[in-house]
């Protein structure tokens, strides 16, 4: 804007235009307090994606210190640079006074756009909590329906049927095929024996079709790397359904992964990272009843996977890659629909469970609710406390408010929690019921303290903005902070100063930046150099005229081109 090479008094005095180190650094003071924060655009809450950044004086107090040598590891802190404009330019600057900000600039939540995507948001949440409700009522309706239609004599439970029980006590033997790797017999089963990065398979020879439950108990000893093994179903033309335990110590985990059209998949969302340790006896069990997959560990239920594609009648093998290790049972059951599976939809729901899920969805309504109501409570304390016209008893009452709304929704929380965990626990499977007890013992606790807990001071404020950190050394409670009150006033009296009808600059710099995009070449062909080290204008008199008339019509661009 005023067209000088500023910058190369950085170090030290200007080199050829009448500006001093010093002068630099007061130049500097203008912005010493400001920083970047990212608010709101149009009322979208993912700011941070889709925010607009906006400059702020962020902080009040900050000083301004001569960098010797320009290096601003070293800062003379002898003496602070106060703000001001470099003496050679004689316009005056006017004098600095703190600038009271607006509400909505204190607190960006404040403004209406913000306030009115907070209640929609709110709003939607309601809506979802109401068909929740809805559709556990209708549940429960089924359940119950259901549970009077029953015969009062029980329904014989169809037992589990033993398809295969391998203890490899006979080797070879006509059960399977050798498809790959070094197997023997050893006293406590049979031994694989090939490391590697080729797979050693055990190929079934009978067919094991539909719904199923396999466990494979095994030693694993040593390996290259990876120290896996498992089985693979469902195989066919080289398409596979994986479930595997790997050793790897640098990740050691349990795995569903497939082979579908000769792609290999190893999801994020089907493997649990978990201790397999070596020379230790594991139970891999693998419960598949259409394409739902219950895995558990050592009798601890570990992943849940709903395969992505439509099964096949294919073969059954044991597999180790790169895993001497000792296969001692392989046992594959049927699986009937007495068997509860975690994550079938399909299952008959208890009437407790049923009652539960109902409870949980009530609920979390009230608490959608609660969370509506609080916006607005908090909205209201916000607004009192940034605003100066309001009295102490005014700014008390809706301040208590707010603090006691939000301490209902969290009592809301903790309790629509505990429903939820009550209510998954009625659900499971027994493989995790110990595991979830005490998951509703936890969630018990947290609502007690919570209830025991004394009233907070603050409540937790709206955001509608958010502070870009100032290094990588800032803390998220830092960044986070109430935004100042007030703005120093130095960035606007130095706009002031360089639009001022007698700054010698600025006007002259704009008309000449636009006769550069309307000619090609400037009045003033050093375009950013209007210093002394600069060229003299080749046409002065029409450079002046041009700039008077920049100013006099308001500094109207639009003018101008005209």
């Amino acid at each position: 804007m005023l067209g000088m090479t500023f910058n190369c008094a950085k170090c030290h005095d200007h080199k050829y235009d009448p500006l001093s180190q010093q002068e630099y650094y007061q130049l500097r003071a203008f912005f010493e307090p400001y920083q970047i924060r990212t608010e709101s655009a149009g009322g979208i809450l993912d700011f941070e994606q889709d925010g607009i950044p906006r400059a702020f004086d962020c902080n009040l107090t900050a000083e301004t210190w001569i960098h010797l040598r320009g290096d601003d590891r070293n800062p003379d802190k002898s003496r602070p640079i106060a703000p001001t404009i470099p003496a050679f330019l004689s316009v005056p600057l006017p004098p600095i006074e703190p600038v009271r900000l607006p509400p909505e600039a204190i607190q960006p939540a404040l403004r209406a756009e913000v306030l009115r995507a907070l209640r929609q948001t709110a709003a939607d949440g309601i809506a979802r909590a109401e068909k929740a409700i809805a559709s556990a009522k209708e549940q429960q309706a089924k359940v119950l329906q259901e549970a009077a239609a029953a015969p009062t004599e029980p329904k014989p439970v169809e037992e589990q049927s033993v398809l295969l029980d391998e203890r490899f006590t006979e080797w070879p033997s006509d059960r399977w095929k050798v498809s790959g790797g070094t197997w023997a017999r050893v006293a406590d089963g049979l031994q694989q024996s090939l490391v590697g990065s080729q797979e050693a398979l055990l190929q079934l020879q009978q067919p094991i079709h539909g719904d199923f439950e396999a466990t494979l108990e095994y030693t694993p000893m040593s390996g290259d790397l990876w120290k896996s093994a498992g089985l693979h179903f469902d195989t066919e033309n080289g398409d596979r359904v994986t479930v595997y335990l790997s050793s790897y110590a640098e990740g050691p985990k349990v795995q569903i992964a497939w082979r579908q059209g000769g792609v290999q998949d190893y999801p994020q969302d089907a493997m649990q990272q978990r201790k397999v340790d070596l020379n230790q006896h594991h139970r891999l069990t693998v419960r598949v009843r259409g394409k739902l997959l219950n895995v558990l560990v050592n009798d601890e239920l570990a992943l849940v996977r709903v395969l992505p594609f439509a099964r096949r009648n294919g073969g059954f093998e044991l597999m180790a890659f790169d895993c001497v290790a000792i296969f001692h049972q392989m046992i594959v059951k049927t699986l009937p629909a007495g068997v509860r599976m975690q994550g079938d939809t399909s299952a008959q729901l208890s009437p407790e469970a049923a009652a539960a899920a109902v409870h949980a969805a009530e609920l979390q309504l009230k608490k959608a609710r609660a969370e509506a109501e609080l916006i607005d409570r908090k909205a209201a304390a916000e607004l009192a406390t940034v605003a100066s016209a309001e009295d102490a008893d005014t700014v008390a009452a809706v301040t208590t408010a707010a603090i006691e709304a939000e301490r209902a929704v969290a009592i809301l929380a903790a309790e629509a929690a505990v429903a939820e965990s009550k209510r998954v626990l009625l659900a499971a499977v027994p493989e995790k019921v110990a595991e979830l007890s005490k998951a509703v013992e936890k969630s018990e606790a947290e609502l007690k303290a919570i209830q025991s807990a004394a009233l907070p001071a603050k409540w937790t404020p709206l955001v509608g903005a958010l502070k870009t950190l100032e290094s990588n050394l800032e803390s998220e409670d830092s960044r986070r902070r109430p935004f100042p009150q007030t703005s120093t006033g130095r960035r606007r009296n130095l706009a002031a100063w360089i639009t001022h009808p007698q700054n010698p600059l600025t006007a002259r710099v704009a008309v000449n930046h636009v006769w550069v995009r309307h000619f090609g070449r400037g009045l003033v062909p050093t375009v950013f150099d209007f210093g002394r080290k600069g060229a003299r204008p080749t046409h002065p008199q029409l450079l002046d005229w041009l700039a008077v008339e920049l100013v006099e019509n308001n500094w109207s661009l639009k003018h101008l081109h005209r």
